[in-house]
């Protein structure tokens, strides 16, 4: 791409402001004239100019809309897509904190209940020969 595409695609916002405002301007200069009675040629040149800066107006407000709605159905998916993703991983996160917790709780009471039969065992004079949890 040529460096005048990628200045004319950048900043073409800023050319479009630019036109609307020169022709406001140029409309403005010579408002007096076009008001107070000026030949058919000079009438015929304002609403040219007139026309132009609607027209320069309208297709700014028509490209910022298209820019701004398609920005929209692009991003939409990857933002609710982005959103999704997000619960997921909050969902898998929740369920492992979860999962390590119950872990733990089974872990702990099988070592307390070995614990007591051991202790049962040993209260009864009895040998203990089970294994410890985990072996």
């Amino acid at each position: 791409m040529t460096p005048l595409k990628q200045a004319f695609g950048k900043y073409w916002l800023a050319y479009y402001l630019v036109y609307v405002v020169a022709v406001a301007v140029f409309l403005w200069q010579y408002r007096v004239p076009l008001l107070s009675g000026a030949t058919a040629d000079e009438t015929r040149l304002y609403l040219l100019a007139a026309v132009f800066g609607v027209s320069a107006g309208i297709a700014l407000t028509a490209t910022i809309l298209m820019e701004v709605l398609i920005t929209m159905v692009l991003l939409a998916p990857r933002v609710w897509q982005h959103a999704v993703n997000q619960g997921k991983q909050e969902g898998l996160r929740e369920g492992l904190r979860e999962g390590r917790q119950e872990g733990r709780r089974e872990t702990q009471q099988r070592w307390e209940e070995w614990n007591r039969r051991r202790m049962q065992a040993e209260a009864r004079g009895e040998r203990f020969e089970e294994p410890p949890p985990g072996e």
